[in-house]
């Protein structure tokens, strides 16, 4: 049960997260936020907005969606759900 109700919510919820936090809030918003909490500028800053960017939400959509179109039908005991 749990490889088919949470860990493709918790995916799309992920993925919305991301989302929301690099085209809503602003990546270069969150790192001047990270520099005040850190109080140095993060390492690699450049390097951080192309993985906040691009490669996490391409990981979670790609992953949200090998999920869902490699579902089963889910049986417990003898009753399809």
């Amino acid at each position: 049960m749990d490889d088919h109700c949470a860990s493709f919510s918790a995916l799309l919820i992920g993925l919305a997260e991301v989302n929301a936090l690099v085209w809503v809030f602003g990546v270069d918003r969150f790192l001047r936020v990270a520099q005040k909490m850190l109080g140095t500028f993060p390492l690699v800053a450049p390097l951080w907005k192309v993985i906040w960017v691009f490669v996490t939400p391409t990981i979670l959509a790609v992953s949200s969606s090998s999920s869902s179109s490699s579902s089963s039908i889910f049986r417990c005991f003898a009753y399809q759900h």
